[in-house]
């Protein structure tokens, strides 16, 4: 008898492009998903090769949310459709199906249209990889008492898995934040409005921040594994005024940094 598995893996073959009858089957499996057209059972079988499209378009929708806005129903449901031919479902998890739809944004043709669109889908993507993110203890202040000025110069952060940075040269904030605003009110000047946005979750929601150039320059390096010594330094040569003292205490105040060592 085959085993469970792979009768639900002929099942989405047969759901996901019609294709059971070409797959190879598994040893003892029988012909039962072997359906002659304009039977009771493929009719029954076609509203889930209706509904999956739907079911996914649906999903698309609720973790793309700006995007489907500015684009409109009919045009995010050809971006979709454009989409899904390229993309192998490997999870069963259906947050997992967009995992590769910001790298389709880019070359999409609507991309044209939209020179925003990779990059405001991956800050969507962030934000929906921040609710689903692990939570990790916020380090303790007490842990930097006995810190020295040499000390602070070689400490590496660690930050919490939801924490992420994105960094466009398009105003993909305040396009996030039209998510719920009526199309025919989004009203954004584009030109030469670059924007970084820090995205974390704080309790169970997702939050995102505008960062200015001199928080997201610290905050990039920092991310990428220099330390807050090395940081500070490369802050001071590009913005001599930014207040290093006011960001960590910012980041701290809101739970993102989980660790503090020293190199």
């Amino acid at each position: 008898m085959p085993s469970l598995r792979s009768i639900q893996q002929r099942l989405a073959a047969e759901i996901l492009d019609g294709a059971a009858g070409r797959m190879p089957r598994p040893d003892g499996f029988t012909d039962r998903l072997r359906l002659p057209r304009g039977t009771d059972a493929d009719r029954r079988l076609a509203v889930y090769r209706d509904g999956y499209p739907a079911r996914i378009l649906e999903a698309l929708g609720d973790a793309f949310p700006a995007i489907a806005n500015i684009c409109g129903d009919a045009s995010f449901a050809a971006l979709v459709a454009r989409y899904l031919p390229d993309t192998k479902v490997t999870s069963s998890y259906l947050n997992e199906i967009g995992r590769h739809f910001p790298a389709h944004c880019e070359s999409d043709r609507l991309a044209e249209q939209l020179p925003f669109l990779a990059d405001l889908a991956g800050l969507e993507a962030s934000a929906l990889r921040a609710l689903h993110s692990a939570d990790l203890p916020p380090v303790e202040p007490a842990a930097f008492a006995a810190w020295d000025m040499n000390d602070w110069e070689r400490v590496e952060l660690g930050f919490q898995p939801s924490t992420a940075l994105v960094r466009s040269p398009w105003p993909i904030y305040d396009l996030w934040n039209a998510r719920e605003t009526a199309r025919t009110e989004i009203d954004i000047d584009l030109q030469d409005r670059p924007q970084s946005v820090l995205v974390f979750r704080h309790g169970y929601a997702v939050e995102g921040r505008n960062l200015d150039r001199a928080e997201a320059n610290a905050l990039q390096s920092l991310m990428d594994g220099a330390p807050l010594g090395s940081a500070i330094e490369r802050l001071a040569e590009s913005d001599p005024d930014a207040d290093t003292s006011r960001m960590f205490g910012q980041w701290l105040a809101s739970g993102l940094i989980a660790r503090a060592s020293l190199t």
